[in-house]
């Protein structure tokens, strides 16, 4: 715990097990990252920005005093991403237009998508499920996105 408090600001087991970094991953030749309050995709091969979302500005008042955003769970051209103040953002992956937001309780973990559901988890334990209405919104299984992030390369699986 003493090394979690130096490093990551956090010092019980609880804030430990939920801090996620930033978490950046690579899908379609992109990276996509979340740290602090803002989303970014930047095309692999150039380097260049493509896009960046800073969602505490957008809902959130006060100071930022932490990471405050999930990294985002790509799906069907979306990047759902959620807020500690409870926002649960569906951004356009190509340009991060808004599709849609919702509010509830604070969530610290990366949403799950399955077959046209988002499925949020909250810091008190609960656990939500929003319909999309797409049931091409699927593929992000789990936290972290899909066996291919332990090595499986299903394409079944692939995330977007």
């Amino acid at each position: 715990m003493h090394q979690a408090m130096r490093n990551l600001g956090h010092g019980h087991v609880s804030s430990v097990w939920a801090y996620q970094g930033s978490k950046p991953f690579v899908a379609a030749g992109r990276l996509f990252s979340a740290l602090g309050d803002t989303v970014c995709c930047v095309e692999m091969e150039s380097g260049e920005v493509l896009w960046k979302r800073d969602l505490h500005a957008e809902k959130t008042s006060g100071p930022l005093l932490d990471s405050v955003i999930t990294p985002p769970a790509l799906v069907n051209g979306k990047a759902f991403v959620c807020t500690f103040a409870g926002d649960v953002f569906a951004l356009n992956a190509e340009s991060a237009t808004s599709c849609g937001a919702r509010r509830w309780e604070p969530i610290e973990f990366q949403p799950a998508v399955a077959g046209g559901r988002v499925y949020i988890p909250t810091r008190s334990g609960s656990l939500y499920c929003l319909e999309t209405e797409n049931a091409a919104n699927d593929g992000w299984l789990m936290w972290g996105a899909t066996p291919a992030h332990n090595g499986l390369d299903d394409p079944e699986y692939r995330a977007a």
